[in-house]
Order: C-alpha cells, then sequence, then structure tokens
C-alpha cells in the first residue's frame, strides 16, 4: 500500500481477522471503499460498513459506505439501487482499487454465512447447491471450476460483479478449515483471487 491507494473490502468473520491483526498505521493517505452491500444483522464487526471505518482508522485514511443491502428480493429493485448515483459512485471507485480484501463463503450448512445473515434458509441453500455452487466471493455463487452461476440469487446482489474484482490488481482472498476447500478451489480455478491466506487443514485438502 502507498498514498493515495484504494482499498476495497468484503464483509465476514475471516475479513474482521485480518483487519483487527493489523497494526495501526497514521500515515497512509488511502481510500477504503465497501464494495458489497451491509447484511444489517448478526455481528455488526463483521459487516462491511463496520470493517471499512476499522480499516481506514489502522492505516490512516478514509472510508467510503456502499449504502444498501447486501441481497435485495428482485432484480429490479437490485437495478434501482444499482444506478442510484451514490452506489454507483462508490462502486465505480471499487473497481479502481488497487487492493482487494474478500472472504470466501461456503455453501456448506453448517457454515454458510448468507444462511446465518438470514438471507438464505436451508431449503434456499439445497437449491443453490444442486445448481452447482460450491461457495461465493462477494456473495456471487461459483462452482467448481469459479465459473460465476447463472442464478437467480446472483442477479439480486448489490455489489461489485466478479468480473470487475478480478480486474483489481491484487486481490486477497482469506477463508480457512476443511469445509471451505471446494470453495476455495473454485475460487482458484476462477482466477477470482490472487493470493490466499488460509491453514495447513485448507491447503491440505485443495491439493
Amino acid at each position: 500500500l502507498k498514498d493515495a491507494s484504494i482499498f476495497a473490502i468484503s464483509w465476514g468473520t475471516a475479513v474482521y481477522e485480518v483487519v483487527n491483526a493489523l497494526r495501526p498505521m497514521k500515515n497512509l493517505n488511502i481510500d477504503v471503499v465497501q464494495m458489497i452491500g451491509a447484511v444489517g444483522s448478526g455481528d455488526p464487526l463483521i459487516d462491511g460498513p463496520e470493517l471499512a471505518r476499522m480499516l481506514a482508522d489502522t492505516l490512516g485514511g478514509r472510508y467510503r459506505y456502499l449504502h444498501a443491502p447486501l441481497i435485495v428480493e428482485n432484480v429490479e429493485v437490485q437495478q434501482a439501487l444499482l444506478n442510484e448515483q451514490r452506489i454507483s459512485e462508490t462502486l465505480q471507485l471499487a473497481r479502481k482499487a488497487d487492493i482487494a480484501l474478500v472472504g470466501i463463503g461456503s455453501v456448506e450448512p453448517s457454515i454458510s454465512s448468507l444462511t446465518r445473515a438470514g438471507y438464505i434458509d436451508e431449503q434456499e441453500l439445497a437449491t443453490i447447491r444442486q445448481s452447482g455452487a460450491v461457495g461465493d466471493i462477494c456473495a456471487r455463487q461459483f462452482d467448481i471450476g469459479g465459473e460465476v452461476l447463472e442464478i437467480e440469487l446472483n442477479h439480486r446482489v448489490v455489489g461489485i460483479d466478479i468480473e470487475s474484482l478480478k480486474k483489481i490488481k491484487c486481490v486477497i482472498g482469506v477463508a480457512g478449515g476443511m469445509l471451505k476447500a471446494l470453495a476455495i478451489l473454485g475460487a482458484l480455478r476462477g482466477g477470482i483471487i490472487d493470493v490466499l491466506v488460509t491453514d495447513e487443514e485448507a491447503a491440505q485438502e485443495v491439493l
């Protein structure tokens, strides 16, 4: 990171742990931007707005919120929000990021962050799994080859799309544990992330 860098951030427990582990640096003139909508329920510490603020405070920069929910009711609402000026400007800034920090979600029922956040129930999760999904990044579901699925849920997400994410110079994915292995493998095969932060258990399973 250097002055005038743009740092985009998603949400989740793993992302929180990375942000929380960083040591204060009060001399970086950077912009931290929330690149997906907020969960709005559960633990606020792992939600996008709080993580953006924490990261900016730690690195001595400014933060930019994405004032929208992560997943909305239908594609019409999604498109209306994406066309809203403030949201559009925030996502344009996110697309220009020099570095992005993302969690890698799983479709395993016991660790599904979207289920835990109340966005989908177990029946919807089962349907998503049947469609071939192994995981998600920025709430976009992908298969074992890293291809984003043409499913209804992916068209209700308010946030950066995977193709735009791939164009960011350095995307750091954070996930650990054996149950995350398939999701990690899909993200790697799809070239969605450039750097992987994981643990030995997940790495061995991926290999």
